[in-house]
């Protein structure tokens, strides 16, 4: 998996297309299941090394993902919080494998 731990630059926006699942419990869909290759797939290439399913979430509403959690063929997993201000950009929130 792609490591985000320490980002490099400012972050990259990826949109969340479509959300058809409520996560947050606030009645609006904010989450969308990516598998390989669909077209939001190609949006998600750095954070996936592999063919992956993909759960990308924007909870602020804004349009542009602030979750995304990647899981591997082989059980790993790795989620990501896109983080505001100064140390704007993606960083690794849990990793492991399930």
């Amino acid at each position: 998996m792609a490591d985000f731990s320490d980002p490099v630059g400012p972050p990259t926006h990826v949109g969340v297309v479509d959300p058809d699942q409520d996560l947050n419990g606030d009645g609006v869909p904010d989450t969308v299941v990516v598998h390989p290759g669909s077209p939001m797939s190609e949006m998600l290439h750095g954070f996936l090394d592999e063919p992956s399913t993909a759960v990308v979430s924007d909870f602020d509403g804004d349009g542009i993902a602030d979750h995304i959690t990647a899981f591997e063929d082989d059980g790993g997993y790795s989620a990501w919080q896109l983080v505001s201000g100064d140390d704007a950009g993606w960083t690794v929130t849990d990793r492991g494998s399930l």
